[in-house]
């Protein structure tokens, strides 16, 4: 058995706690820090974002990818840096050369909430094909919202707890995937026991980073680009803090070996 899989599991059994005030300070350090390059990668990214949600067919598949990259490229430049091993901006791009363990684990996580979302898809099938008075409000453009039927209604609301489950649970499988040598399975089992030991943290994690980011885009979009890369690097501080990455004795991977 993997022997990163192996250590990990003992790690996440422990009761590592990690104090979002605590990791706030410091990841507001580590901005105040490197500025200059932070600021200037969450720019390209942002211009990069815009260009792929715009490409037809798969241009909503490819940005959703490509925002996973950019979280760990954040990720991967601050453990570097704190390691003192940074080389530059080059490091942003560091998650690019596990590109198929990240790909398959997100892959993975977007089945299995498609999955979850599968009776509401039915359902919301059933309905359109087979309710003439939808129809006839489809095509009126009107009281469409009167005529969804309760079923539509009732799956909705039993699939989407369990799709914002997951998405809290698994939310740091990438991570695992890119900081690591486990395998995108593998990866998503370990964010499923961290997530499910420290789901408040995570989801109270998630809110606050969404204020971040939203007060952001409140400051005429411009604050998005001060605001992304610290809720970026709070993130890694939880991730880092509960699975012991910055710690010497961690048997991951050697990181200089993804550098080259």
């Amino acid at each position: 058995m993997n022997k990163d899989y192996v250590y990990l599991n003992g790690v996440l059994n422990k009761n590592n706690g990690t104090s979002l005030g605590g990791n706030f300070k410091v990841s507001w350090a580590d901005f105040s820090r490197n500025i200059g390059l932070l600021v200037l990668f969450a720019l390209l990214t942002t211009f990069a974002l815009s260009v792929g949600s715009m490409l037809p067919g798969l241009g909503t598949l490819i940005s959703g990818l490509l925002s996973q990259f950019i979280t760990l490229g954040f990720a991967a430049y601050i453990y570097k840096e704190r390691k003192g091993a940074s080389q530059g901006f080059n490091d942003f791009f560091n998650p690019f050369n596990k590109f198929a363990d990240v790909v398959l684990t997100v892959l993975i996580v977007v089945l299995i909430n498609l999955a979850l979302l599968t009776p509401t898809l039915l359902a919301g099938f059933y309905s359109f094909f087979s309710n003439e008075r939808i129809n006839n409000a489809l095509q009126t453009r009107t009281n469409f919202l009167n005529e969804i039927p309760y079923t539509l209604l009732l799956t909705a609301l039993i699939s989407l707890p369990f799709i914002f489950y997951t998405s809290i649970v698994l939310s740091f499988a990438p991570y695992f995937a890119f900081f690591y040598n486990v395998k995108p399975v593998e990866a998503i089992k370990l964010s499923f026991k961290m997530g499910n030991k420290h789901f408040l943290h995570i989801f109270l994690l998630s809110i606050f980073s969404g204020v971040i980011i939203g007060l952001g885009f409140a400051l005429c979009c411009v604050g998005a680009l001060f605001a992304m890369p610290v809720a970026y690097i709070l993130k890694f501080h939880s991730f880092s803090q509960i699975t012991e990455l910055e710690e010497d004795d961690t048997p991951m991977f050697e990181f200089e070996k993804i550098s080259n």
